[in-house]
């Protein structure tokens, strides 16, 4: 197989989150468990994580993900690291078991890729729902080595993606399984750090799960936009402590602590890449520059 298959393959794999998508992680709205998408700066009410209807079925579903998962990382870990040298750093950081948040700066549709090799445990993230569709031989493959995978999709029309994004990820966490979010909410506009959506202290704040920070170095530059080829650089990945969101426990219905522990994160964040803060949601600017191109 051709150094440029591989590469294809290895991108296609792993190319599953466009960012998350737009209010995927935005609170509930008050008053009851996960009624649509709530509104960053609203107080949200209690929320009750749905139980696995079949707790034998789930852990036989999650064991299957986790051997196919390893299968496909034994195939793709070794490529990508040839194709782009993975500096992982403070791997020690990620708990060996137990539901687990992992909160990244996003640079690149190829983040998830690095972020899988570099981490110890499978990690399951969101993908927008057109990936899953099965209209084609090539695209019912993907599609099912996809959930074979265990990533999760969600349907991005207004009013259906934060119900389900907060309903898999609850689920996934319930489990004690590795959830990876990009609080961003989208790529960064200039390599800059920007304002973090509060749905990822909601979530964990009700699940009570760690969170740990993720920071990805040169992944912007592998295959930027108006690039066709991609480059061959060095990729760094650090994990850091889990975050200390004790002051905020207990308090996920409140718009103020969410606000505070999601900043608490952000702030780990950037200590571990060293980018810049801003003050705002990367869409916002993305939006006023009139970027195009996917999502994410």
């Amino acid at each position: 197989m051709s150094l440029a298959c591989v590469t294809h393959a290895t991108i296609l794999l792993f190319r599953v989150p466009a960012g998350n998508p737009p209010e995927a992680f935005a609170p509930p709205r008050p008053g009851g468990p996960l009624r649509g998408p709530g509104k960053v700066g609203e107080r949200g009410g209690a929320v009750e994580i749905p139980a696995t209807a079949n707790p034998h079925h789930a852990r036989r579903r999650v064991h299957f993900m986790v051997s196919l998962y390893g299968a496909a990382k034994a195939v793709v870990a070794p490529a990508t690291r040839m194709m782009w040298p993975v500096k992982a750093e403070g791997a020690h950081h990620v708990p060996r078991r137990g539901g687990l948040i992992l909160a990244a700066n996003h640079l690149a549709l190829i983040d998830p890729l690095f972020i899988g090799v570099a981490c110890p445990r499978p990690v399951r993230f969101i993908a927008k729902q057109e990936l899953f569709d099965e209209g084609t031989l090539p695209r019912r493959t993907f599609a099912r080595v996809l959930r074979g995978l265990g990533q999760l999709s969600v349907d991005r029309r207004p009013g259906q993606s934060a119900q389900e994004a907060m309903d898999n990820s609850l689920e996934v966490l319930e489990r004690g399984e590795v959830f990876g979010i990009f609080p961003e909410g989208t790529r960064s506009p200039d390599g800059r750090l920007y304002k973090g959506q509060t749905g990822l202290a909601w979530l964990a704040l009700t699940t009570g799960v760690p969170v740990v920070p993720v920071a990805l170095a040169g992944t912007e530059r592998i295959l930027p936009q108006g690039r066709k080829v991609p480059s061959f650089n060095r990729v760094g990945v650090r994990f850091g402590e889990p975050v200390d969101l004790s002051p905020w426990k207990g308090r996920a219905d409140r718009a103020k602590p969410r606000r505070e522990a999601t900043d608490a994160i952000m702030e780990a964040i950037a200590k571990l890449s060293g980018q810049e803060r801003v003050a705002r949601y990367a869409a916002s600017v993305k939006a006023e520059l009139g970027q195009g191109g996917p999502r994410g």
